[in-house]
């Protein structure tokens, strides 16, 4: 049997933890995703998009809480908001009239009005009086709007002003990063500490000169073990086609030019693209799970410090060393809160018929994950997700709503009492009976609080 390519049979890097044992080993397209899909489902789409659902009442003041643990691991999340803050950082606003006025002077478009010409006047009176409150005075007179004129008065932070805000924000949430993220953090906080002259980019690529080498030889290392299993396991045909996509990403390796990386995601859509027969699936089943060992920038620190180190290519727009807030908002980024849907949002197409069996967008079927562990469970069902990636879910899921009940319990979840309880019926049902919630302390909250309100 000849088929078009091994994504055709469903291993690639979203669904190839979601195959049974016996899916595995069946070489018929259509009888490996029966095998791997209840009912006959195969998953055609997946949104991990927003949606309307992030707007409502109940997520919003759940967004609003501190110290809040993430669904499935149980680690504090690091709140949206510092992502804002990581924007805002990359400005500063004149802080007494004589910098505004220095700084609206600047402004062709401005320098004529009348307001820039009052803070002018002000400004030679009292130069070093607090701009801030110069304006919300003139506001009381109706003369202007403050946060326009703050933010023509801005400007762009340099480098190292930028580095010196960034690591000042990021490490109020440093205690929620993931643990790469983190390492990779202390690091660069440790070396900017030591000169803070430095931009984030400039720190990172000192640390490439002294880890480039050896994660290039781990890379390599592994395109080896796949050579040896191409070589013992493929028809020619195949075997060649794999040598030639390892050959090729070795010798980038060894060039090791940061304009022209060697990249995991393209090399497994290399491997994905080749023609197999099935003779081939067994063998190119291992050299797939072997491609995705390569590190990745959100598993290994060596790969992270690669990544953020070479250069990027936007489109038409050539090449370009990556940007120091870009940097900052990827330290942040996995640890921040997002919306999962404990019934996965998931579209399945029927052999015959398409039919959707999505999760749900109400509040019963939410709840908040890091956007990592979000992204990791992807549309895995709850069990096969425990079974493959994280046995340790469910004692995650008990924390995750025992914080609630607290919350719940210390007035600051008013109109979610019920909520406890949605989650415990989600999740007995999405697991089939195992995962059960102890909503016991609730239960008994809500009974003393009805007797009291009786009472």
């Amino acid at each position: 049997m000849k088929v078009n390519s091994i994504s055709a049979l469903g291993i690639n890097s979203v669904n190839y933890g979601a195959l049974s044992k016996k899916s595995s080993i069946a070489t018929n397209p259509v009888q490996r995703d029966l095998l791997a899909y209840p009912k006959g489902y195969i998953p055609y789409q997946i949104n991990f998009t927003g949606g309307s659902y992030s707007k409502l009442p109940q997520i919003i003041k759940l967004k609003k809480l501190n110290d809040f643990p993430c669904l499935y691991c149980a680690q504090k999340m690091v709140s949206s908001k510092a992502i804002e803050s990581l924007n805002i950082a990359n400005s500063i606003v004149p802080r007494n009239l004589s910098e505004m006025a220095e700084s609206l002077a600047k402004k062709a478009d401005l320098k004529d009005l009348k307001i820039v010409q009052m803070i002018q006047k002000e400004a030679a009176k009292n130069p070093l009086a607090d701009a801030g409150q110069y304006l919300q005075k003139l506001e009381s007179k109706k003369e202007i709007i403050p946060e326009v004129i703050k933010q023509r008065a801005s400007r762009k932070l340099s480098g190292t002003e930028y580095a010196q805000k960034a690591i000042s924000t990021i490490s109020e949430y440093e205690d929620g990063l993931m643990p790469v993220e983190k390492k990779v953090f202390k690091m660069i906080k440790e070396s900017f500490n030591k000169n803070p002259k430095q931009t984030l980019s400039e720190i990172l690529t000192n640390f490439r000169k002294n880890t480039i080498g050896h994660f290039s030889n781990s890379q390599t290392e592994i395109l080896d073990e796949i050579d040896e299993i191409a070589k013992n396991t493929l028809t020619k045909q195949t075997r060649d086609a794999v040598l030639r996509a390892t050959e090729k990403s070795k010798n980038i390796l060894a060039n090791g030019d940061s304009k022209f990386p060697f990249k995991r995601k393209k090399f497994i859509e290399v491997l994905n693209k080749i023609n197999l027969s099935s003779a081939d699936v067994e063998g190119m089943e291992q050299i797939m799970k072997k491609a995705e060992s390569i590190p990745t920038s959100g598993n290994d620190v060596n790969a992270f410090i690669a990544k953020y180190t070479n250069r990027n290519m936007p489109s038409q727009k050539g090449l370009v060393q990556r940007s120091d807030q870009e940097i900052a908002q990827r330290l942040l980024e996995p640890s921040i809160e997002s919306v999962e849907h404990i019934r996965p949002q998931t579209t399945f197409k029927n052999i015959n018929k398409e039919v959707t069996v999505s999760g749900k967008d109400n509040i019963s079927n939410l709840a908040l994950a890091h956007k990592q562990c979000n992204s990791d469970r992807g549309h895995l069902t709850l069990n096969e997700y425990m079974r493959t990636m994280n046995p340790k879910a469910k004692e995650a899921i008990q924390k995750h709503v025992d914080f609630i009940i607290n919350e719940i319990k210390a007035g600051r979840l008013q109109g979610m009492d019920d909520y406890p309880q949605q989650l415990k019926e989600t999740f007995a049902k999405e697991s089939h009976g195992s995962i059960n919630i102890d909503i016991s302390e609730i239960v008994a909250y809500l009974k003393q609080k009805a007797a009291t309100v009786k009472h």
